[in-house]
């Protein structure tokens, strides 16, 4: 009778059509069993937003690539992949981008704009591989040993030039900030980490259509293997009467399939740069203006600006056909995928309910598709293929600030071009507009290097006298000369953080 087949037989008591598997009285065993793939893939359920980064990242040199999963999608997986083969990829991508944790603000401090990442998934899928191998450069905050160092410069070359009025200024100043030194002070650590993006044109180019005809061969070799395997393992989990690991099985085996009919496209002149006269990028990134961490991508500017500024993905569309065809083959694999994630919804309440050896062997299933995401499609491993693929270099180096302004004004005048006309509204979120502020700037273009300082001193200039100080050389109020601290104790950390950076990058940052 029904009511004395044992626990292991689940709650529908059905003996096995075929084959007869052990039996077990442990019905606790089994009702535990069968909640744990069920809580797996709810606690670890698939977004959106790192699914359109993996497959930012899995694109090939022919302009194309596929969707990366292996066997069993998390649950909401197969619903993302039918609303992106619906909607469009530039709608999709634009909703995807604009949500979860890895939305990101990028400052491009080259044009002074600010915007959204692009591609925020696959950008930090890419800065986690390279931040791993980070190269520490430690950073000088002792302004008790920096303030003589830099403002004594400032002071022989007045003297040199018989600029009395700006020694005295430079002497007062160093006094002042040598006080304010000594104060506990406000710190702020801020950690900057500067990835550094290189491509080789030459061999991306040598190897850009070049198909491997062995290596097509041994993809659908392996892809009809993988697709038997399931088959046949679908047909033993049947005769074994593990109906919910079956339909499990099935919605693995129709997803590969509709994989292989599914074509990731990559845009036209895709990491290319669209600014023959600008070929080196400098843009500050961070999850708001408010970060304690942040990112600058330097280098090439084809790669930083594709990979923050412009979508890595044009267009996601079924394979063969003309653009009608397309559509309507898109249209027919959305309503699949649906489908099969009403299925896989279901094999997997089945199974929660049913109890018995049908929880073990869809924990085996969802077990065997962690273990092949993990191999195939691991971040690490999309990273490491992406770069191969592309002939990108990223090398990172760590930089620990003792606040945020030093590493501002490190990003505004180590990069190539600054200039007088530099644009500065990027950093306005960050750094309020202030008139201090832009004295600040102001003496950091003009002591970019010593020889500047010494040639404008030469010249008898009076640009070194801050605004705040009148033509006497004489401080009015206590706030000014907080000003003059303030402008004098940041002036000095910028100089010698720069100074270390160079240092430790051969003195190519930016």
């Amino acid at each position: 009778m029904s009511s004395e087949k044992p626990a292991s037989y689940g709650t529908n008591h059905l003996d096995p059509p075929a084959l007869r598997i052990a039996s077990s009285p442990l019905g606790m065993l089994f009702e535990r069993m069968a909640l744990i793939p069920l809580a797996i893939y709810l606690a670890q359920a698939g977004t959106s937003h790192p699914l359109v980064g993996r497959m930012a990242l899995v694109g090939r040199m022919a302009l194309a690539g596929t969707i990366p999963a292996s066997l069993f999608p998390r649950l909401g997986v197969l619903g993302d992949i039918a609303s992106l083969l619906r909607k469009g990829a530039t709608d999709y991508l634009d909703r995807a981008s604009s949500v979860s944790e890895l939305h990101r603000t990028v400052r491009d401090a080259g044009w002074g704009s600010v915007f959204p990442c692009a591609n925020g998934a696959a950008s930090d899928i890419l800065t986690r591989h390279a931040v791993r191998t980070a190269v520490d450069i430690p950073i000088p905050t002792d302004l008790g040993e920096l303030v003589p160092k830099y403002i004594d410069q400032e002071i022989q070359a007045a003297e040199q030039s018989k600029n009395r009025g700006a020694a005295v200024i430079a002497s007062e100043v160093k006094s002042a900030v040598e006080d304010g030194a000594r104060g506990p002070g406000v710190r702020r650590p801020q950690t900057l980490y500067i990835i550094d993006c290189t491509i080789d044109e030459k061999r991306r180019q040598a190897h850009a259509f070049r198909a491997s005809p062995q290596a097509a061969m041994w993809e659908t070799v392996v892809e009809a293997a993988v697709l038997l395997a399931l088959v046949g393992t679908t047909a033993i989990v049947i005769l074994l009467g593990l109906y919910g690991t079956a339909a499990a099985l099935l919605v693995s085996t129709i997803f590969r399939v509709s994989c292989l009919l599914i074509q990731v496209e990559r845009p036209q002149g895709y990491l290319t740069s669209n600014e023959p006269d600008q070929n080196d990028a400098c843009m500050l990134v961070a999850i708001h203006e408010n970060a304690n961490t942040w990112y600058l991508y330097t280098g090439s500017r084809g790669v930083v600006d594709w990979l923050l500024n412009k979508s890595m993905i044009s267009k996601v569309t079924s394979r063969g056909g003309g653009d009608d065809t397309n559509a309507a083959a898109a249209e027919t694999t959305a309503l699949l995928l649906h489908a099969l994630a009403v299925l896989q919804l279901g094999s997997m309440t089945y199974v929660a309910t049913q109890k018995g050896w049908d929880a073990f062997g869809l924990l085996a299933v969802v077990l065997c598709a962690s273990l092949l995401d993990h191999v195939l499609y691991s971040d690490g491993r999309l990273a490491q293929r992406w770069l191969r693929a592309e002939h990108v270099t990223m090398k990172a180096y760590a930089c620990q600030f003792s606040g945020r302004v030093p590493m501002i004004g490190v990003v505004q005048t180590r990069r190539k071009g600054a200039t007088s006309g530099s644009p500065t509204s990027w950093m306005d979120q960050i750094i309020a507009p202030s008139e201090r502020r832009d004295a600040w700037l102001r003496k950091l273009r003009r002591s970019a290097s010593a020889s500047s300082v010494t040639a404008e001193a030469a010249a008898g200039q009076t640009g070194q006298r801050p605004f705040w100080v009148a033509e006497d050389g004489q401080a009015t109020t206590e706030e000014e000369k907080n000003d003059r601290i303030w402008v004098q104790n940041n002036f000095v950390l910028t100089r010698a953080a720069a100074e270390a950076i160079d240092t430790h990058m051969g003195g190519c940052l930016l």
